[in-house]
């Protein structure tokens, strides 16, 4: 089911036009946003955490979550032609993974570098200014 929603945030109204899903905030978190971070591996954990503590809250991401984030992120800064990439959430079966990986992963899409490139434009232009 496709949806329509005009949203008034002060003085400019965003359309949302799509499949039907929760209304997203979009929000651009730069250096200065971010208080601190903590990065190492809980008591009694083997897996690495890291905790990004941002004025009104604090996002904590497991280790997978940031190697699957840091892989596509080094797959464009490194490549000699990538200019943007999508990755999307898949549930993996024990056969289709490696031993030790997580059961959820973020894997590459074929979608168009254009593509990808024209949906990040439009995330920031609906982007709250931050404060």
């Amino acid at each position: 089911m496709d949806i329509r929603l005009g949203l008034k945030l002060g003085q400019k109204t965003i359309d949302f036009k799509g499949p039907m899903r929760a209304v997203q905030r979009v929000r651009v978190i730069r250096n200065q946003d971010v208080q601190r971070a903590l990065i190492g591996r809980p008591s009694g954990e083997r897996h690495i955490r890291v905790a990004i503590e941002l004025r009104d809250e604090t996002l904590i991401f497991l280790e997978a979550t940031m190697a699957n984030l840091a892989r596509g992120y080094h797959w464009v800064y490194d490549h000699p032609k990538r200019q943007a990439l999508e990755m999307k959430l898949h549930r993996l079966g024990e056969a289709e993974r490696k031993k030790g990986y997580a059961e959820y992963q973020l894997l590459e899409t074929d979608r168009p570098d254009i593509e990808v490139q024209r949906e990040i434009d439009e995330l920031l232009s609906r982007a709250q200014e931050p404060a």
